[in-house]
């Protein structure tokens, strides 16, 4: 005897709320998606804090962009996370009481702090950021290559008008909620995530080419770098010597190369080297000696990751 089976009790999800969960899943790691990850995130907040914390799954719902001002506090913590490649900004709101008791905390009180009331000071803000930088560092640790997604903490505001270019001025905008649990204290996290998450605009395959707005994004993290003066190694070759070979070279002694790609042009050397920028952990630069009037430069032909080991 067959009998026919019925599903009961499954979750409902809208067409945005598939759209948004598929695309974040094509484009980010799966690391944000691993049962163990809130409770993880969990232990990172207790040991910064000192006191136990814990954070419960999302709710993803849609909100109406006109509706955001009756679902916003007047005077907020709201933080402005910059997402790339592409551009746009995800939006965190953290409820007052919460934000009051991570910063008391982590000043070194006990967390029985009132909800601010007003916005916060420049000292507040930085401390909180504390908080927020190791979030993002723990959201980050299962990214593998540079084309996932990259937060980045680009400042805060407080009221709706601080962040109003940053949202879709009609339409739906989806929000994720969280509820906060910091000791016996309950608040929430809510994230106003944008269009273009939500959209296709994530939507890469492996073999990809890097894209105009990834080659934007990282010239606009080299200029943020400002004047800073790196140390870097240009290799031609390598060579393998033994103990015994070392004890035997003496002044004047020549070591043949074989496995260089130079070439000698009159006086000048060209042809193929590596560079190496501080200890090379992030990968290495393959470039082309160029000889132009007294100087010795280098065009650079490609960059090759390091994978982590």
């Amino acid at each position: 005897m067959v009998r026919q089976y019925r599903f009961e009790g499954l979750r409902k999800f809208t067409k945005s709320q598939i759209s948004l969960q598929r695309n974040i899943c094509r484009y980010i790691s799966s690391e944000p998606f691993k049962a163990t990850f809130l409770d993880d995130l969990g232990k990172v907040l207790s040991e910064a804090l000192k006191i136990p914390c814990s954070i419960s799954r999302p709710e993803i719902c849609a909100v109406a962009a006109s509706d955001l001002e009756n679902i916003l506090p007047k005077l907020s913590c709201l933080v402005q996370l910059g997402v790339g490649p592409n551009a746009g900004t995800l939006i965190a709101q953290i409820d007052g009481d919460t934000a009051a008791i991570c910063v008391d905390r982590l000043l070194g009180g006990d967390g029985t702090r009132s909800r601010f009331h007003r916005a916060l000071t420049d000292i507040e803000e930085g401390v909180i950021s504390f908080l927020i930088l190791k979030t993002l560092h723990t959201l980050h640790k299962g990214f593998q290559s540079g084309r996932e997604l990259a937060i980045t903490l680009d400042g805060f505001g407080a009221t709706l008008a601080d962040i109003q270019k940053d949202l879709p001025t009609s339409g739906d905008v989806q929000t994720a909620n969280f509820r906060i649990n910091i000791g016996e204290s309950m608040g929430y996290i809510r994230l106003l995530l944008p269009p273009a998450l939500v959209g296709t605009s994530f939507c890469v395959t492996e073999d990809a080419q890097t894209t105009p707005q990834e080659w934007a994004l990282m010239r606009r993290r080299l200029s943020s770098l400002g004047d800073k003066t790196v140390t870097a190694r240009v290799e031609a070759a390598r060579i393998q010597l033994s103990q015994s070979d070392l004890n035997q070279l003496e002044a004047g002694d020549i070591i043949i190369l074989d496995n260089h790609e130079l070439t000698k042009d009159n006086e000048n050397f060209g042809g193929v080297v590596r560079m190496q920028i501080g200890e090379g952990l992030g990968g290495l630069i393959r470039g082309q000696l160029v000889n132009k009037e007294d100087h010795t430069r280098l065009r650079i032909l490609d960059i090759v990751p390091q994978k982590p080991a």
